[in-house]
């Protein structure tokens, strides 16, 4: 359940040194706000298993270290509320009081995560999950779904990264793709300028997202081939790079085999994140 609520975003401020190159500069010290709705829906062929989902989060990021080119960000979970709606039963989601009932996995990993540390490349805008002085950690024990530099339903799901560095050339029309490979599921997206003025820039996205993913629940081993598409769309304020507001909308049908069994179901999905 904790894919459905690791929505997040970062917003990244930019410069362009003397030679035009365009280069991440988040101000040390500096503090986002980052407030992010989600409604999650499934529907299968057991009807009993259907699931409706709100989550709001809000979430706070903080440059803690800038050397060496490098950015240290410090990402806390501030507040996490919301419903769910299964198997004819509706449950409420806050981190303000303890968690109950059969989705209190949800809140207590909200609660629990920490901080998380991120070093950024302030000259490419490469990213990485590392400790607090900036050493990275073992991708084996790194959660995929804790990325809180994109804004993904899973790492699987789509690749909505919001620290692409705009050129100063860019202009209406200008096409950027990219395609994420993770789990056996590959995710490619496309990113078209559609409104440019002084002031901000809005990019269209459309997202594909195909494969088949392994994984294993209770012992029991599951594999999901999925097929679906994806819409939305960002705003940056051009005078500091900030991503005001994203939107993404992904709608998933999806096949699941475990052992002689298998189901079909379709995910519904839709995000809001606030940068501020």
């Amino acid at each position: 359940m904790k894919k459905y609520i690791a929505i997040f975003t970062l917003a990244i401020v930019t410069t362009i040194t003397a030679h035009g190159q365009v280069m991440v500069n988040l101000p040390l010290g500096k503090q986002l706000k980052v407030t992010t709705s989600v409604f999650n829906g499934s529907e299968s062929e057991m009807s009993m298993a259907n699931m409706n989902m709100n989550i709001n989060t809000i979430k706070s990021i903080k440059v803690i270290s800038d050397k060496n080119d490098k950015l240290i960000l410090a990402i806390t979970n501030e507040k996490m509320d919301g419903d769910v709606e299964f198997m004819g039963q509706k449950e409420k989601l806050s981190s303000d009081g303890e968690a109950e009932g059969p989705f209190k996995e949800i809140v207590s990993n909200f609660k629990n995560e920490g901080i998380v540390y991120y070093s950024v490349d302030k000259k490419t805008g490469a990213s990485e999950i590392t400790d607090i002085a900036g050493n990275k950690i073992k991708e084996e024990i790194i959660d995929a779904e804790s990325n809180p530099l994109s804004l993904e339903m899973d790492a699987a799901s789509t690749n909505l990264k919001l620290f692409k560095l705009l050129s100063p050339k860019v202009k209406v029309g200008d096409k950027f793709s990219d395609t994420v490979e993770v789990n056996g599921m590959t995710t490619i997206s496309e990113y078209v300028v559609s409104k440019l003025d002084a002031a901000e820039a809005t990019l269209d996205i459309t997202s594909k997202i195909t494969g088949t993913a392994e994984n294993d629940i209770q012992g029991q081993g599951v594999s999901t081939t999925s097929n679906g598409t994806g819409t939305g769309k960002i705003i940056i304020d051009r005078k500091t790079s900030v991503t005001k507001r994203a939107e993404m909308s992904l709608i998933i049908n999806m096949t699941m085999e475990m052992g002689s069994e298998s189901m079909e179901m379709t995910n519904t999905t839709k995000t809001v994140t606030v940068v501020e």
